[in-house]
């Protein structure tokens, strides 16, 4: 068990205290604490990142692209999805991935704005008074 300061915390999900808690993850089933926080909240770019590309790529696959802007395709027509059942099932798994999508991308407003501040107010400090 670790050692009790005043900013411990007990965790009622893990069962145990923990120092320096930041907050539970419902994602990971863990407390996140303050040390690996940013390799959480990196993680939940790359999952928005990847989860963007891929439904993009797949729904640019099988329906007709157009080209919006340098390179960047977007789906345009996809009338076509509707006669095959394979494209049928790919259609409807990128539509899935689009509101998981939804969900990451709440997730990453509410740290912005809840956590981020909270996580960066000893840096800040530090940086005002470097005798702290």
């Amino acid at each position: 068990s670790p050692v009790l300061t005043s900013d411990s915390h007990y965790c009622q999900v893990c069962q145990i205290e923990v120092n320096d808690r930041f907050f539970h993850s419902i994602w990971w089933n863990c407390c996140i604490l303050r040390q690996n926080y940013i390799y959480f909240y990196v993680g939940q770019l790359f999952a928005f990142s990847t989860i963007l590309y891929g439904t993009n790529l797949g729904l640019t696959t099988i329906c007709q692209p157009f080209l919006l802007y340098g390179i960047i395709l977007l789906p345009k027509d996809c009338q076509d999805v509707y006669f095959e059942f394979q494209l049928a099932i790919s259609f409807v798994c990128c539509i899935y991935g689009l509101g998981y999508l939804c969900v990451v991308t709440l997730i990453l407003i509410r740290h912005l704005f809840v956590f981020i501040p909270k996580y960066m107010a000893p840096q800040w400090k530090k940086l005002v008074n470097p005798t702290v």
